[in-house]
């Protein structure tokens, strides 16, 4: 190779300055084509132990030459260049290349090429190490800081003047948005957990006008919904709710709050839970029935003006899906002043009316509904309930929904239901308050024909029915004893019929009729053929071929069995 690189001499009469050789061609020296060789050898095992950036170089300086290195990164890959000095050595010229002088060059510049790695090695271990304790040092500086931060907020709430500092500064929204970086579901867990957080949360709470304050807070929702989600979160609030003064604080907060405020709140599964959990495990029923009692002159209001915003049914129902709350709300409506105020609330102008048809829709609802009927305190709730004509209004405004229509099916297929739900109508002014829901759909609102189709269209509905039908104490009881003896029953039956028209009853009541009939029918037969143990048949396999041969023809179908 020449200075102009590896092939510059090629061809050429000229010899290198100071050197010996003789001006021939490249390729015709012999002792040059054996230096290739062993170039192309030593160039082999360097790529080998140092890789193919550095193989070059290492060659050329253990052969005596000098050699300059750059590398230049192109995308991803390493290329490597070499290139010879002006004046390169007189035996590398004459083509002489002693071989083991290369490979202990190699060795020595292998060895060199090991201790430069475990340098750089150590270099980045003390640096790693480095970078780990400063890590730590800014994580203690954290946890101290978090901890002055606790102490703080602990003290500050715990005395009263600074408390009413800050329920003052809570109702700027300005002041909550500077604390919301502070206030992170960590800050607000480690907050809970303080061995002096109840008192303190009872001074904060009890200050005058923190509802308003505490309002503004809701806008947080997402990071108490994440505090909710501790297992420890429900005891823990009801140490704090459990303090004097809370009472009072929860009612201004329900009467003050914005309902907007309130909606993020209310859509997280995990808040509904707490509250559930709060309320079942550590709140008395008789003491609540106290409380609602003390402020009966807003809660209903505020009550019901929350449960008219979107997604308070959901919350319900999420609320009421835990097992046990029916238990507690029936021992809740089964005192007298409980039950006074569910009275009132369902008497509000908005709220119920609107929710309770959402609130059927929710399996877990309907569910719940059927276990707190059964609760022994609340049947004497329901007659109490329909001793007032506004109720009756109220009812026959919500059986037309078809969530509720659903809800009445299920209820009444459910097994031993049908038995309440006739002790219910045997009740003393359960005729009137029936009378008093026909009143409403003829004369009022004039949807007799509606309820009707909805009954009709609704699933099972005949089954559900046909099974109150046959309850004992309905026919001879109910119908005969007491609902046939209304007075303006005669009157209603036929402005009901002018409504329905011969459309309606040709659609809709008339196929009700013969439906419910034929459920009734063919229930006796089933029972009758499973008492005698002749043949083995079911409910299901008898409607199913009343409809496969028709109404008419199936009428006769559970008598032809017999």
């Amino acid at each position: 190779a020449g200075p102009q690189g590896r092939g510059a001499c090629r061809g050429s009469t000229e010899a290198w300055p100071g050197s010996t050789c003789v001006p021939q061609p490249f390729f015709q020296r012999p002792r040059a084509a054996a230096f290739s060789r062993n170039f192309r050898h030593v160039e082999g095992r360097a790529r080998l132990f140092c890789g193919r950036r550095c193989a070059a170089a290492t060659c050329l300086a253990a052969a005596g030459g000098h050699a300059d290195v750059w590398r230049r990164r192109s995308r991803k890959r390493w290329t490597a260049r070499t290139r010879l000095t002006q004046n390169p050595q007189p035996h590398l010229s004459a083509g002489a290349i002693d071989v083991e002088a290369l490979h202990g060059a190699l060795h020595g510049a292998l060895h060199g090429t090991e201790a430069k790695r475990s340098s750089v090695k150590g270099q980045r271990g003390a640096s790693r190490s480095l970078g780990l304790q400063l890590q730590r040092r800014v994580t203690d500086v954290v946890a101290l800081t978090r901890r002055m931060t606790l102490e703080t907020a602990v003290v500050v709430m715990a005395w009263r003047p600074s408390a009413l500092a800050i329920a003052y500064c809570l109702r700027v929204p300005i002041f909550v948005d500077l604390l919301m970086p502070i206030l992170t579901p960590r800050f607000l867990s480690l907050l809970l957990r303080h061995p002096r957080a109840p008192e303190a949360f009872a001074t904060l709470l009890s200050s005058r006008n923190v509802d308003r304050g505490v309002a503004n807070l809701l806008d947080l929702h997402v990071a108490l919904a994440e505090v909710c989600d501790e297992p420890d979160a429900p005891a823990l609030v009801a140490n704090i709710v459990g303090r004097p003064g809370m009472g009072g604080f929860v009612a201004k907060l329900l009467a003050n709050v914005d309902p907007r405020n309130l909606r993020g709140f209310l859509r997280h599964e995990s808040t509904a839970r707490l509250v559930a959990l709060v309320v079942r495990d550590s709140l008395d029923p008789r003491k609540c029935a106290d409380w609602t009692s003390k402020h009966r002159s807003i809660l209903p209001a505020a009550v019901a003006r929350l449960c008219s915003e979107p997604g308070a049914d959901l919350f319900a129902a999420r609320l009421c899906s835990l097992i046990g709350f029916d238990s507690w709300l029936g021992a809740f409506l089964g005192d007298t002043r409980g039950a006074t105020f569910a009275h009132r609330l369902l008497r509000e102008k908005k709220g119920l009316k609107i929710l309770v048809p959402q609130f059927l829709g929710h399996p877990e609802a309907r569910r719940f509904c059927m276990r707190l009927l059964q609760q022994p305190q609340v049947p004497r709730f329901v007659t109490w309930l329909n001793r007032d004509p506004a109720m009756s209004t109220w009812f026959a405004q919500i059986v037309p929904h078809e969530n509720t229509m659903i809800f009445l099916s299920e209820l009444l297929l459910a097994p031993g239901v049908d038995r309440f739900i006739v002790s219910l109508l045997l009740m003393e002014g359960s005729d009137q308050a029936l009378c008093a829901m026909l009143e409403h759909w003829v004369h009022i609102e004039e949807s007799f024909a509606e309820v009707v189709g909805s009954l009709a269209q609704t699933p099972q509905m005949e089954q559900a029915l046909a099974r109150v039908v046959m309850s004992p104490g309905f026919i001879d009881g109910f119908v005969f004893g007491r609902f046939l003896r209304q007075p303006d029953l005669l009157r209603l039956a036929v402005r009901a019929l002018v409504l329905l028209g011969y459309v309606g009853l040709r659609e809709t009541l008339v196929p009700l009729f013969f439906a419910v009939a034929l459920a009734v029918a063919a229930q006796l037969s089933t029972s009758l053929l499973q008492q005698a143990g002749d043949v083995d048949v079911n409910l299901e396999s008898l409607l199913a071929v009343a409809e496969e041969q028709g109404m008419k023809e199936a009428a006769l179908l559970p008598f032809l069995f017999l």
